[in-house]
């Protein structure tokens, strides 16, 4: 019996042996299989991280990181300067490109820039700008979309009256979807054509999936809120939320200080050390990236920004004061399956 015991045991080890080191290898291979690129600024300097390891941008003083995009291994990063109006920037590849020189935007011009967008290793940048030339009032500001640094004039009017916060785009099938909010009304450009969505409301977001192109929008005529598939002109219902990502086919949104949608149900963060309030968060496959901030109020008002991934924290920050300004932050997500 003793023999036929012992092989018995060295056969249960071997079998949990591989078990737990085909558990490491999938843990592995999980967190290999992800690139994750963080947006932000340390010692008052722009710069990125990829996994962990940071990367300072060029001449990236005083400028504050909006956006990172990640394509075909070429890294974008858009951001604007803090304490210069009008002044923006972005890198492709730790090349650094001023935006006026860049559209060939004459300095004293009112310009703002609403979106950047990289789609295919082209270029998007959205904004309004000052008409130089303008031959009436009625045509003194151009509301505008540069593909590569060539121009698409898609609107004119006589005042700055569009909503800066609500101009977004995506790039589907090579057609470009543009969500415009001017005064209380809210449609959208596909390419230069302009199609209303209401009246009166406003969207809060722009993604796609293989379906589609989404916006949300909150419709005041109708007092309801909803997803929108430009493509297909289908709504779902769902509750507002801001910066909306789709992973799949599920929505992601955030809705607010310590919560995030997803498909519609509110979802709470409750972090033990107090750090609840999305930043940025991106799902690949239901795996969860998030940048969190827990916030300090006493003698001395701090900020403390971390990535969460699946819940588990993957890098912290502490956003020293620097006069007015916050010398270090994590901004903005990316993540790359490989």
């Amino acid at each position: 019996m003793k023999n036929l015991i012992f092989p018995f045991l060295l056969l249960l080890t071997f079998i949990f042996s591989c078990r737990e080191n085909d558990i490491e290898e999938n843990l592995e291979k999980k967190v290999s299989s992800y690139d994750l690129y963080i947006a932000g600024r340390e010692n008052s300097k722009a710069c990125y991280w990829k996994n962990g390891t940071k990367v300072n941008l060029v001449s990236g003083d005083d400028i504050y990181l909006e956006k990172i995009f990640v394509e075909n291994n070429n890294v974008y990063a858009y951001g604007s300067a803090l304490s210069i109006l009008d002044k923006f920037t972005f890198w492709k590849n730790n090349i650094k490109y001023d935006v006026l020189q860049y559209l060939g935007i004459s300095s004293g011009l009112y310009f703002r820039v609403f979106d950047f967008y990289v789609e295919n290793n082209d270029i998007y940048i959205l904004g309004l700008v000052e008409n130089p030339n303008p031959i009436t009032s009625s045509v003194r500001y151009q509301l505008c979309y540069w593909k590569n640094g060539v121009k698409v004039i898609l609107n004119t009017s006589a005042t700055d009256n569009f909503s800066t916060n609500w101009q977004e785009m995506a790039v589907y099938n090579n057609d470009v979807y543009i969500s415009v909010k001017k005064e209380s009304t809210l449609g959208y450009y596909k390419n230069n054509i302009y199609n209303l969505i209401t009246t009166n409301g406003f969207s809060s977001g722009i993604a796609k999936n293989s379906n589609g192109v989404y916006i949300t929008v909150q419709d005041n005529v109708i007092s309801n809120s909803y997803y929108l598939n430009f493509i297909t002109g289908q709504t779902t219902n769902s509750k507002l939320g801001y910066k909306l990502f789709i992973d799949n086919n599920d929505f992601y949104s955030l809705s607010g200080f310590n919560e995030y949608l997803k498909n519609g149900t509110v979802i709470q963060v409750n972090d033990s050390q107090n750090y609840n309030n999305i930043k940025d968060l991106h799902v690949v496959n239901q795996n969860k990236f998030m940048i969190r901030t827990k916030i300090t109020q006493g003698t001395i008002f701090g900020i403390e920004d971390k990535v969460f991934i699946n819940g588990v924290e993957n890098q912290h920050i502490i956003q020293e004061m620097g006069g007015i300004e916050y010398k270090n932050s994590f901004n903005s997500l990316y993540v790359v399956e490989n």
